[in-house]
């Protein structure tokens, strides 16, 4: 699987996540919002995210996004 996993501010300012898959499809996506990265990467685990490398900054600037470690 190539999917990839993408962390990004919402327009309230909080964390959410989406999986995209490798033809450029949304196959996954958060249903909440988070406050804290920590909580938004444990409910991403959840879901099958397995990675353990972040590229991302504590607070992205809004309309930004942060992809995270293809899957193998």
């Amino acid at each position: 699987m190539n999917d990839k996993w993408e962390i990004y501010d919402d327009a309230q300012g909080n964390w959410r996540w989406r999986r995209v898959a490798g033809n450029g499809r949304i196959v996954g996506a958060s249903t909440e919002s988070y406050r804290n990265r920590a909580d938004l990467l444990a409910n991403a685990r959840r879901n099958g995210y397995g990675g353990n490398k972040e590229t991302f900054s504590e607070r992205p600037p809004k309309t930004s996004k942060f992809v995270l470690a293809n899957l193998a």
